[in-house]
């Protein structure tokens, strides 16, 4: 499991949800969640909404 997709659970979120917060497809959002997330720029995008650091989302 990706540390985004732990994430997300974490905070009671859906994909969703998450993909109309950052104005993204909700098939984007799964596809990372799935395979994770390896920039640092798409990471911040997440952690605003997610309210956490973009390294706790990075797929080192």
């Amino acid at each position: 499991m990706s540390r985004l997709k732990k994430k997300i659970k974490t905070c009671g979120k859906t994909q969703m949800e998450i993909a109309k917060q950052i104005g993204i497809d909700r098939k984007t959002v799964n596809r990372q969640c799935r395979d994770g997330i390896r920039t640092v720029r798409v990471a911040r995008r997440y952690a605003e909404i997610l309210k956490c650091t973009p390294q706790e989302l990075l797929e080192y």
